[in-house]
């Protein structure tokens, strides 16, 4: 059984393209490299000679079932493995297919092994949009389709020796006490948005155990992102109605939110306003979905696994907003992303679902938590105790929609493995302001601790709400209407305006636009209303708004409309949250790398198979160089049979120029200018240390005595200068036969 699986399954539409692809790229190359190709596999070409006619011979030698056994006989793991990626891809870039082997093999390595590839023509190259991209020769599909029916050569993760180490919190409470805090506590931000001092105190005794003030406003960044909480000139707003939404979510899908607006703050972006459109707050949290289904628990996955993961997952995007056509010409992973390097986005991604607490680093690599995969809490026990001090202790378990609600009347006083608050007569002041009840109160405390509350704070708050409703100052529009009118506060029209009732016929309104508010109540049917002076009112679209009216908030999935006080919010569960399962191949011992045995065989066979052409070469006259160019190609493994040892095949050129051949690394570097070709470079530095490189030269120039070499690394574009005497080896890299 596999341990872990990718979250795609794969067709042969998407690893091999149409037959009629592979010889057109070939109809487009130049004469050179095309006759250099059909020598190579078909010997001496007679004239006159048809160019469809020539590929079509080739693609009758490639068909061949020997010939597919040689193949398949010669490739090695490294094989293997770059083909596996360039399916897995489909139609990427050589800078997709570097970033997905990052760590393991170097450009200047990756370049060669693809190279090697195509003249072996395994792989090809098409060009979309102006841009490169690899693909699998269709013709050997029966050769490499094998290769993606156990992925573990890829995808090697490792079983978890050790528990992974416990989250000092909850997230559940983390994200409670930052609310309940912002919720109780009056200027907390400077007029730039940043903690005042005392705020930064207040925090790090809250967050002692997670971080501090630091972790802490990383938290309250991040709800600004996801839209529940508004920061202007130094005051802060918590959008009720919208943290009602996102409480509602599934446990790890509001984490996956969260994590999404982690990777904002971890990135600075839009630091000015911190908005994230809703497209792409859920493409990312899509992105974290898919990251955490490919893995599973108790398992370790190292960083490069995990990058392999996401590149695969953004493909998947691609092919989801654009189809399987679509997706092979827009941008690799930055599409979504302008302005940002993906490598630095990945980083910033899997920090983020570290603070959300979706994985943790263990064994140098990655644990998926608990908290990844939970769901709705379907317990019976209690989730909070309440005793005769006034406090409070929530436990993990608690919903999120009941926290939000507890921490309005409840202050965070210290946040552990538990949270505890404290019930205070300021508090529930502050909550009946908000429209909150004591019998409501009374009632959510003994819902929550499965048991009636303590006598003496159900007289406190009885006594605290007397005193509150003794006397009262309301600040807003208010609406009067006559007893035969009053019918029209209860239409759907016009009940969402409506804050309370204060006496009979008097209704406190939500704080809008007036303007609109008098629209509404005329289609009501109030064709007279009195608008007795002063009627200025501060106009705040931070507030629940009105029916019809369409906020520029995030709402948190695309699904079922669910309506509060007249607002709509359109949230439900992430899409396919259970995909079917893309094998990878198994991590434990008794399963792992089921195909070891037949691939130590085809080792043998190949080692046979490269004597046997050796020896058959050594029986055939040529010159020198014939007889070695023609020995490194069957080292190249592009000799496939006997047929092909023929002079006519042999092009010979020199590639390479080192240490004291000053002539022959000169003459290399003008062959490489002439031919915009790319070429390796070693050098030693300052002190010594060991140098390597993959260029573009641009100029040879004169400096004094010397001869310098000006180019520009590759990819990166970075341009330097070196003198030509200290280079210790300088190698012409052929040009790819598809172009660059």
């Amino acid at each position: 059984m596999s341990l872990h699986s990718v979250p795609w399954t794969t067709s042969p539409s998407l690893q091999f393209p149409p037959v009629e692809s592979w010889k057109a790229a070939l109809m487009q190359l130049s004469e050179a490299p095309f006759f250099d190709i059909l020598r190579s596999y078909l010997g001496d070409i007679k004239t006159p000679f048809n160019k469809q006619r020539l590929i079509d011979d080739l693609a009758a030698f490639l068909s061949r079932q020997e010939i597919h056994k040689r193949i398949a006989c010669l490739l090695d793991d490294t094989d293997r493995r770059c083909i596996a990626a360039v399916g897995l891809l489909g139609s990427g870039t050589l800078q997709d297919l570097a970033l997905f082997f990052e760590g393991d093999f170097s450009f200047a390595d990756l370049y060669g092994i693809v190279l090697n590839l195509e003249e072996r023509l395994i792989i090809f190259r098409t060009t979309e949009e102006g841009r490169p991209r690899l693909n699998l020769n269709p013709l050997l599909a029966p050769v490499l389709t094998p290769i993606f029916s156990d992925l573990s050569i890829l995808f090697a993760a490792s079983p978890l020796t050790s528990p992974p180490p416990e989250a000092p919190v909850s997230p559940v409470l983390a994200l409670g006490t930052i609310l309940g805090w912002l919720y109780h506590t009056k200027e907390v931000f400077k007029s730039d948005g940043t903690l005042k001092k005392r705020s930064q105190q207040d925090l790090d005794t809250l967050f002692a155990q997670a971080g501090g003030h630091e972790r802490a406003f990383e938290l309250i960044q991040a709800l600004e992102y996801v839209g529940l909480l508004r920061i202007e000139e130094g005051h802060h707003h918590v959008d009720e109605d919208r943290l009602e939404a996102f409480a509602s979510l599934e446990p790890c899908e509001r984490l996956e939110y969260l994590a999404s607006a982690l990777v904002a703050v971890e990135l600075e972006l839009d630091d000015s306003g911190r908005r994230l459109s809703r497209e792409r707050l859920q493409n990312w949290a899509r992105l974290v979905q898919g990251l955490l289904d490919s893995m599973q628990q108790e398992v370790v996955y190292s960083e490069g696994l995990l990058r392999r993961f996401w590149l695969l997952e953004e493909q998947r995007t691609l092919r989801r907003r654009f189809g399987e056509r679509g997706a092979s010409v827009h941008a690799g992973p930055a599409h979504h992303y302008p302005g940002v390097d993906p490598l630095s986005f990945f980083k910033a991604l899997l920090r983020a679902m570290e603070k959300a607490f979706l994985i943790v680093h263990q064994e140098n690599g990655f644990v998926r938590t608990s908290a990844s995969c939970a769901g709705a809490n379907q317990t019976e026990q209690p989730s909070i105790v309440c005793d005769a001090s006034f406090s409070v202790i929530v436990y993990p378990e608690i919903p999120m929609t009941k926290l939000c609600h507890l921490i309005q009347f409840c202050r965070p006083k210290e946040l552990g493995q538990t949270l505890k608050l404290e019930l205070s007569q300021e508090g529930l002041v502050r909550a009946l302001d908000r429209g909150f009840k004591v019998d409501e109160i009374l009632r959510l405390l003994e819902q929550l601790a499965q048991k009636p509350v303590v006598q003496s704070i159900a007289w406190s708050l009885e006594e605290w709400a007397r005193r509150y409703e003794s006397a009262a100052l309301y600040k807003g529009l208010v609406l009067t209407l006559a007893p035969e009118r009053r019918y029209i506060a209860e239409l759907d029209l016009v009940a969402g305006f409506i804050d309370r009732e204060l006496a009979p016929g008097v209704y406190l309104l939500r704080m809008t636009d007036e303007n609109q508010l008098v629209e509404v109540l005329e289609k009501a049917g109030l064709d007279t209303l009195a608008r007795p002076e002063p009627a200025r009112l501060a106009i705040r679209d931070n507030y629940p708004e009105s029916p019809g009216r369409s906020g520029e908030g995030v709402r948190f999935a695309a699904g079922n409309a669910h309506q509060q006080t007249g607002r709509f919010y359109y949230f439900g569960k992430s899409p396919a949250r259970h995909r079917a399962p893309f094998n990878t191949g198994a991590i434990n011992q008794t399963q792992a790398m089921p195909s070891r045995a037949s691939a130590d065989t085809d080792g043998e066979v190949a080692q046979k198979l490269l004597a046997d052409l050796h020896a058959k070469l050594e029986q055939k006259h040529f010159t020198k160089e014939q007889r070695d160019e023609l020995a490194a190609r069957i080292d190249r493994r592009l000799i496939l049979d006997e047929t092909q040892l023929v002079a006519a095949a042999v092009r010979y050129e020199k590639l390479e120029a080192r240490g004291l051949d000053y002539v022959g690394k000169v003459r290399l570097a003008e062959q490489a200018l002439s031919q915009g070709a790319l070429v390796e470079l070693y050098w030693r530095g300052p002190k010594g240390e060991a140098n390597r490189a993959i260029v573009r030269p641009l100029a040879l120039e004169k400096s004094g005595a010397e001869l310098m070499l000006r180019a520009e690394q590759y990819p990166e574009g970075e341009v330097f200068t070196l003198a030509v005497g200290k280079i210790s080896l300088l190698r012409r890299l052929k040009r790819s036969i598809f172009g660059d």
